[in-house]
């Protein structure tokens, strides 16, 4: 468990630097490998091969967005609070709606 809070902290962290509604483009940050264990690790791992960038909405929201066999639009939202975190499906491609 502390590592998934460290994990967490770490993004937050990171994400926190910028200000609300920034988005860090991937790949080769570690925002965005951080943000893709943290989906995986929620159980969305075949929804998520690639992540293409990281947008802080707020100190205890992220915004996921990930792709499949090159294809966008797998949508996440990263949420914080004081048991640690959650992902929650915001959209998916409409081919895979």
């Amino acid at each position: 468990m502390k590592i998934i809070k460290t994990t967490v902290l770490l993004i937050i962290s990171t994400a926190g630097m910028a200000h609300a509604a920034d988005t860090v483009t991937c790949p080769g940050t570690v925002t965005c490998e951080q943000s893709k264990t943290a989906v995986w690790d929620k159980g969305f791992k075949e929804d998520c091969a690639e992540v293409i960038s990281v947008t802080k909405i707020s100190n205890e929201r992220l915004e996921i967005e990930c792709s499949v066999n090159n294809t966008k639009g797998w949508r996440y939202a990263l949420i914080v609070n004081a048991d640690g975190y959650d992902i929650q499906q915001l959209s998916k491609p409409e081919k895979m709606k």
